[in-house]
């Protein structure tokens, strides 16, 4: 019948019964609704009968739900552990039902309403009216949990929709606070401009989500955010200044854009928000991470866990960095112009560096100077052009010469050989100048490496050289150090 209580339990040898509860708190023996008292446990049980009680295993218990009036109502259903109920017994389950006088469903069953499990049952948590629209999958309201979804659309909405899809969105802010409770979520998309203030300042707990919305304001409208909210990925605010009132509890806004002036005695923490052209008349503002900044109220406050705290500098700012400078253009013409600089900012840099001269101090007077070398040294030095001459001992053009091989102008190649006359590859030879090959004399090239077949590459001029070579597991000190002799645009043995 469409008034019992039914249920599958799993234990056909045990006693299951329920217990009805409204959602203002009453419970009720019979059908009278009391205040609960643990005393009265044994009168707020409804007994649930088999069906078939020779029934074992899974069996179906029911009774019949108290003729109340039309509502929701908790049903919870136990199971009786002693000879009569107690408080102490284990409860199965919990389901919110709707009662129309006749019928009895899952308050899921009714127009907007979505079924609820394993909230917590205290009584005092159970808020003093709960209507059709005021529950949601798994919470309670007062539980701070939204509770239904409302949306907004300008240019699609109208506020004869009931707002809870997109499909039937309402068109107007106003109309949508009207209607909303605490704990609601409210989806806006589009641009609201509706030239009324926007308060949602009776309302707690709401989340407000934009989907590149906007709360926007024309003129100088105030937009009275709610109490213990969220904000997040909307425009707020107005080209022509809006007044953005706190509520009674802290919001906390994200993803935003926002111009305005904050007022009211609650926090706004704002994190990731790009907040231009803000002001408060109280110091309650608080730029969190993420946040682009620019031209904030000096009352702006600053979260201490910002990554780099960086805000774009007020002119009080820079003029704390700029302290002891007249005139920063004179300074920079002084510091990189070698001309008479002014008088007043010479006297601010003397009074930093103690002493300085644009004549030589400057960056273009230092650009004047030189290294104290000749371009042909210089050159000599670095290789970075041909030299007239020998390069000088040591340079680096003389050591690259050697490493290429000599750097003369004679090239040819020598032919290493072992003892038995046979070509020997990757041997290392080099050249030198001394008289008896001791090698006591400069190293004038190498070290150079026999190729497959024995023969090296070398750059020398006209003279004469000793020839040195050496290789792992061979023994060249019977013919190396070997005189080698330059002339006539060839290499022969002395």
């Amino acid at each position: 019948m469409a008034n019992e209580i039914q249920l599958i339990h799993d234990d056909g040898a045990e006693t299951v019964y329920a217990i009805v509860r409204d959602t203002a708190g009453n419970w009720y023996h019979g059908t009278n609704p009391e205040a609960f008292d643990d005393a009265n446990w044994g009168d707020y049980d409804i007994a649930l009968a088999e069906v078939h009680a020779a029934a074992s295993g899974n069996v179906a218990v029911q009774a019949t739900f108290p003729a109340v009036a039309a509502g929701f109502y908790w049903l919870d259903v136990y199971v009786q552990a002693g000879a009569n109920p107690a408080q102490t017994d284990f409860r199965v389950s919990s389901c919110l039902m709707y009662w129309n006088a006749t019928t009895l469903v899952p308050a899921g069953g009714a127009a907007d309403v979505r079924q609820i499990y394993g909230t917590d049952l205290a009584a005092a948590k159970v808020p003093a009216t709960l209507a059709a629209a005021d529950c949601t999958d798994g919470y309670l309201p007062g539980e701070g949990y939204s509770v239904l979804d409302w949306h907004v659309d300008p240019t699609l909405g109208s506020d004869i929709n009931d707002g809870h899809s997109w499909a039937k969105a309402k068109q107007t802010i106003a109309a949508t606070i009207a209607a909303m409770s605490n704990y609601d979520s409210l989806h806006i998309r589009g641009q609201i401009n509706e030239g009324v203030d926007l308060n949602f300042g009776g309302l707690t707990g709401i989340r407000i989500i934009g989907y590149r919305g906007d709360l926007f304001c024309a003129g100088a409208q105030t937009i009275t955010l709610p109490n213990e909210s969220h904000v997040s990925g909307l425009y707020i605010g107005g080209i022509s200044g809006a007044i953005i009132a706190l509520g009674n509890g802290n919001t906390f806004v994200q993803d935003c854009e926002v111009y305005g002036t904050f007022t009211g005695s609650a926090w706004v923490l704002f994190t990731n928000c790009v907040l231009a052209a803000v002001t408060n008349s109280t110091p309650n503002v608080v730029i969190g991470p993420g946040c682009h900044v620019s031209a904030v109220g000096s009352a702006i406050r600053y979260s201490t866990d910002v990554e780099s705290r960086a805000k774009e500098a007020s002119v009080g700012a820079i003029a704390t960095i700029l302290s002891g400078i007249t005139s920063l253009a004179h300074w920079l013409r002084g510091l990189y112009n070698k001309r008479a600089m002014n008088s007043e900012a010479l006297t601010e840099i003397q009074n930093i560096t103690g002493t300085f001269d644009p004549t030589t101090d400057s960056n273009e007077a230092i650009a004047d100077k030189t290294s104290g070398l000749t371009a042909q040294q210089t050159r000599d030095a670095m290789k970075l052009a041909p030299s007239n001459g020998a390069p000088i001992a040591g340079s680096i053009d003389a050591e690259l010469d050697i490493i290429s091989g000599g750097g003369g102008a004679i090239t040819d190649t020598i032919l290493v050989t072992d003892p038995s006359d046979f070509p020997v590859d990757s041997a290392d030879v080099w050249i030198t100048n001394d008289v008896d090959g001791t090698d006591g004399g400069v190293k004038i090239a190498g070290s150079a490496y026999t190729d497959d077949n024995g023969r090296a590459t070398f750059s020398l001029d006209n003279g004469n050289y000793w020839v040195h070579v050496q290789k792992s597991g061979l023994d060249f000190t019977a013919t190396y150090p070997k005189k080698l002799t330059v002339a006539g645009g060839i290499f022969s043995w002395a």
